[in-house]
């Protein structure tokens, strides 16, 4: 788990900053980013995320609740609020839902967010799978703003360790 957060923080404070985490689901991408927040507030992470929060956004919600202007609206005022604080780090699970994916009809986000990454005025952590990767984001300009992490199946012998580290078990 500490090697992906570490590819996340090396990831991050590259130039490009923004990435997402892409692995099946049940894979632990969440975990890492919990992982992310904790160290975050041990201070043990690079001093470009001290003084920062993670925010996380559930974005198939987002987007499915109400008609599409009315989800548009809230997502850029999600986005702007983020712009204005200064040192939030976004969080958002579901990436792919952006593209109009979830169902909500011709609802297209991505575009928006990839611009508004390209300003650098804000970190993004997203989180997919690699067929919703592939889909939706892979070759769209969303894609080309965010730094891809692969987040891997566990062997079984790294699950157990991770379950025992979990449970108190072994450090």
């Amino acid at each position: 788990m500490y090697k992906r957060q570490g590819e996340l923080l090396r990831a991050i404070e590259s130039g490009q900053r923004s990435v997402v985490l892409v692995g099946p689901r049940g894979v632990g991408k969440r975990a890492i980013v919990e992982g992310l927040a904790r160290r975050m507030v041990e201070e043990d992470v690079p001093s470009e995320l001290f003084d920062r929060r993670l925010v996380s956004i559930n974005i198939p919600q987002v987007v499915a609740a109400g008609e599409a202007g009315l989800a548009s609206e809230r997502f850029y005022a999600i986005l702007e609020e983020v712009k204005l604080s200064g040192n939030i780090i976004l969080v958002l699970e579901g990436i792919e839902a952006l593209s109009g994916s979830s169902g909500a009809g011709p609802l297209d986000l991505a575009e928006g967010l990839a611009t508004e990454l390209g300003r650098g005025r804000f970190i993004v952590i997203g989180t997919t799978t690699p067929e919703n990767y592939t889909a939706y984001v892979e070759r769209r300009t969303l894609g080309a703003a965010l730094i891809r992490v692969d987040i891997p199946e566990l062997d079984p012998d790294a699950a157990i360790r991770v379950l025992m580290a979990r449970c108190g078990g072994i450090e």
